[in-house]
């Protein structure tokens, strides 16, 4: 279960920080300069992708099928969720 969880927060949180928005929160030059931006973004969506749905075969394997993917689901959101709070996190501490 500790790998479906931390494979599911890594994935989620390189997919956020493909984002510019986000990326922008742990570093406002990078996010600003285009042409590195795009080659970072396609980078970490080209680990986070395969990561995200790699995620479901630990899942299957521990709990099944059915149950597998229901928990992976529920541990989707809850892992969604504290990768969001993370980021705003860090977006408010920088602000300051």
């Amino acid at each position: 279960m500790t790998g479906v969880v931390i494979t599911l927060f890594v994935s989620q949180l390189l997919l956020a920080l493909s984002l510019p928005s986000h990326l922008r929160t742990l570093n406002p030059v990078l996010a600003r300069n285009p042409a590195r931006f795009r080659r970072l973004a396609l980078a970490l969506r080209g680990v986070g992708y395969p990561l995200l749905a790699g995620s479901t075969a630990p899942a299957v394997v521990h709990w099944g099928a059915a149950l597998g993917l229901t928990y992976w689901f529920g541990l989707f959101a809850l892992t969604g969720l504290s990768a969001a709070l993370g980021l705003e996190f860090l977006n408010r501490r920088h602000a300051r």
